[in-house]
């Protein structure tokens, strides 16, 4: 990993990283649900936002997957399938006050709070 400031490190088996608040990179244990889900093609989220589980979709969906920043804030508790987004997007489409909006056959995705 490294920082726009140039902080160098490097991620191991078992742990997590983020960018901390003053820039640094921030390490700690990955919990061992979530790790053991991700092997098993699931994303378990507790109490994480919406920008965080589409931020992490994104990575096993082609396209674009845009989210509102008013529903990215919004909390999300649910354990999701990473080899089939769709589904995740209609679960959280069905648990959340969002409207998820597709576009070019599903290429894009838009999703906003729901009026």
């Amino acid at each position: 990993l490294r920082t726009q400031a140039g902080e160098e490190a490097t991620l191991v088996a078992g742990r997590t990283a983020r960018m901390g608040a003053a820039g640094g990179i921030e390490f700690e244990a990955a919990p061992a649900s979530g790790r053991a889900a991700w092997q098993n093609g699931m994303l378990v989220v507790v109490d994480g936002s919406l920008g965080e589980v589409v931020a992490a979709l994104r990575a096993y969906r082609p396209g674009v997957l845009r989210v509102s920043a008013a529903a990215a804030r919004l909390r999300v508790l649910g354990t999701f399938p990473l080899d089939n987004t769709d589904l995740a997007l209609q679960a959280l489409a069905d648990t959340l006050p969002i409207a998820v909006q597709r576009y070019s056959g599903g290429w894009m995705v838009a999703i906003d709070v729901q009026s």
